[in-house]
């Protein structure tokens, strides 16, 4: 039989051990560190006691620990061991984790404490035995994985076997660890966004933007972070959020020229997604050249038409027409009116050339400017203004008023023939009214031109015309004003011309007491009458001695009869 001291500060207890047996005893605070101090009871309990007494004078300091016996009474386990850290060594995120981290290592390396150096700690995985170690000198313990752990979530747990007695403690409290080992999803890029400029919104990768800071946003692994690269080099990074979204924006501005977007998500565990493929944003910052109209088409019946150029300060009657000029191949050209208002754009041609067809203009002048916005979105400096004025109202309906005789015999001295009136004049001159400034088309009655005239201030005109036909003629008129636009044709104007000289009237002179007289006879009749035929409906004019006495028509039937009203003069 033995005996043991068990010595707790000030107390002392003195119990008997059999035979062969030990007692552990850690004499100070420092002894925990150092290993126990295992003496064995031999005689006495003088010698026990003084053991005790030589403990208590240490400095009041000195604990035993425990003091067992290992063949008779009852026999406690080792406490829990205590799982304190995962120590994570792989990939770009290692370090300390705590229960409930995650890691991207299916090995890491946990660590803990025991309670007696060479306890055995056994490691389990979700209830299964995964493997075992020892506890250290210092009272601690660490343990891998030799077979590496499934991807998932896992839940450690460790018991504490004693090396002496082989007693096993309880499960140690849970240390949960999420294994994740698999890369996230390649990141999917949303939108390259323009917010600067004419031209806004979403570009499609090389397609020129003048906007350098463009707002960039995508989908990626929630909780991600998301680095972002411009020609190779980390620019940015930015956490993704719980939907899976991320925005980000160039804190400097990117320099003009194409320059290579890419993408990789790192989840949360540290694994690393493959590069997305590169998008391409083309920074233009720089305007277009000052464009220019160059001509202005009309092509409406009338003043300058058929395509012709109505020329900058121009009038025309077309109010639709196509203009023409020069700008940077592929920009877009805005037309803008006096008030700055687009009212049409077209997309310049290789070339550096542009046509379109306006829009219906207002009547007057129309002032017009245009500018170009490349396909970037940067605006040129606005071109050199082009006016022209639109008319596209008719004239009023011009009139011919009279047609002047000049022409010896006849209604002469410029007196007016008269519509309808006859005249010797072939070519008399015709008067009328018409706008000012218009041009005077005279028609025949096959609606042929043989005339033209422009109408003067006080909207008068008139014309000499040329050789008329004999016989009826006829006459109508046009005013066309200078935009080209023709007026309502006028009212007829007829003229018979009359130049040829009618035969001799033949004239013979009858008595009624005599009868027939001839020329140079004598009689006593002093108011003979005269007769004769001659070309129906002339004028047949009747001269005594030289001296124009009387005129008379000739009749339908070609004759004509004259008696003097007064008696004639013998001789």
């Amino acid at each position: 039989m033995h005996n043991y001291i068990s010595v707790s500060d000030s107390e002392v207890e003195i119990a008997t051990l059999d035979q062969d047996e030990r007692a552990f005893v850690v004499m100070e605070e420092q002894s925990v560190k150092t290993g126990p101090l295992i003496l064995p009871g031999d005689s006495g309990n003088g010698a026990w006691k003084a053991m005790a007494a030589f403990v208590g004078l240490l400095g009041l300091g000195g604990i035993v620990r425990s003091m067992q016996n290992q063949h008779s009474g009852k026999i406690n386990p080792p406490p829990a061991p205590l799982i304190e850290l995962a120590q994570d060594d792989v990939g770009i995120y290692t370090g300390s984790l705590v229960t409930g981290g995650i890691t991207d290592s299916a090995t890491p390396e946990f660590r803990g404490t025991g309670s007696e150096p060479g306890n055995i700690i056994t490691f389990y995985d979700d209830g299964v035995l995964i493997g075992s170690t020892l506890v250290s000198a210092e009272g601690n313990w660490s343990f891998t994985p030799e077979i590496p752990l499934t991807q998932g979530q896992h839940s450690f747990t460790a018991t504490q076997t004693s090396s002496v007695h082989g007693k096993v403690s309880k499960l140690s409290a849970k240390f949960d660890l999420l294994i994740d080992t698999t890369p996230p999803d390649i990141p999917a890029l949303l939108s390259v966004f323009d917010q600067v400029g004419m031209i806004q919104g979403p570009q499609d990768s090389g397609q020129p933007t003048n906007d350098a800071r463009p707002v960039i946003s995508g989908n990626a692994e929630p909780n991600s972070r998301l680095i972002i690269l411009i020609d190779g080099a980390t620019v940015g990074e930015v956490l993704v959020d719980v939907n899976g979204y991320w925005q980000w924006q160039p804190g400097e501005r990117l320099a003009d020229g194409q320059h290579s977007l890419t993408t990789y998500a790192i989840d949360v565990a540290g694994n690393i997604s493959q590069t997305s493929p590169p998008f391409i944003i083309n920074i233009d910052t720089v305007a277009p050249d000052q464009p220019a109209i160059l001509t202005a088409l009309d092509s409406v019946n009338g003043g300058i038409q058929d395509g012709n150029d109505v020329g900058n300060g121009g009038l025309t009657n077309d109010n639709r027409p196509v203009l023409q000029g020069r700008a940077e191949a592929g920009s877009l050209v805005y037309v803008y009116n006096a008030q700055g208002q687009a009212i049409a754009s077209v997309t310049a041609q290789a070339g550096d050339i542009w046509s379109l067809r306006l829009p219906v203009l207002p009547e007057g002048e129309n002032v017009l400017t245009i500018t170009a916005t490349d396909k970037a979105g940067n605006v040129s400096l606005v071109s050199e203004p082009y006016a022209f004025s639109v008319d596209t109202l008719r004239p009023d309906t011009p009139a011919i008023l009279q047609a002047l005789d000049s022409v010896a015999g006849g209604i002469q001295d410029g007196n007016d023939v008269g519509n309808g009136g006859l005249t010797n004049d072939n070519r008399p001159v015709l008067q009328g009214r018409a706008e000012a400034g218009s041009l005077v088309y005279v028609y025949n009655a096959q609606g042929q031109v043989i005339a033209s005239v422009t109408a003067q201030a006080g909207d008068t005109w008139s014309l000499r015309l040329p050789a008329l036909p004999e016989g009826e003629n006829v006459l109508t008129i046009t005013a066309t004003d200078k935009a080209g636009n023709v007026s309502a044709v006028s009212e007829v104007f007829t003229l018979n011309v009359d130049t040829v000289e009618p035969d001799n009237p033949g004239a013979t002179i009858g008595s009624a007491d005599s009868g027939m007289l001839w020329n140079g006879t004598l009689t006593n009749d002093q108011s003979p009458q005269l007769s004769g035929t001659g070309e129906k409906n002339a004028t047949v004019t009747i001269y005594q001695n030289g001296k124009m006495v009387d005129t008379l028509v000739i009749s339908d039937t070609g004759v004509w009869n004259w008696q003097p009203e007064y008696r004639l003069f013998m001789g």
